[in-house]
């Protein structure tokens, strides 16, 4: 998932829908109910800790990804280090090596 202002707006709105449910659900006694919500809310912030300190996504064209992918298989090895050793060669084609 691309961390997005729109996907972190859309995550936001969710945990706050989740906690008036449990805050509901908690008043009308119905503790299934809040364990349920709690648990969705748990997720959430999991998710939320994920999309903000992880590896930082770049979204790239699906013939990108796919030609990553590609490369990763018949490499055996993670798609990120495709992608970062892409990367570097591409900038050190591009800048001089004392510009890093």
């Amino acid at each position: 998932m691309i961390p997005s202002l729109s996907n972190k707006l859309i995550l936001i709105a969710a945990s706050l829908t989740a906690v008036v449910g449990v805050a509901d659900a908690a008043v009308a006694g119905n503790w299934d109910l809040v364990a349920v919500l709690g648990i969705v809310l748990g997720l959430q912030v999991l998710l939320w800790i994920r999309i903000s300190w992880g590896r930082p996504a770049v979204p790239l064209r699906a013939d990108l990804v796919r030609w990553l992918g590609d490369r990763a298989v018949a490499g055996g090895e993670p798609l990120e280090r495709v992608a970062d050793r892409a990367v570097g060669a591409y900038r050190t084609g591009l800048t001089p090596l004392d510009d890093r």
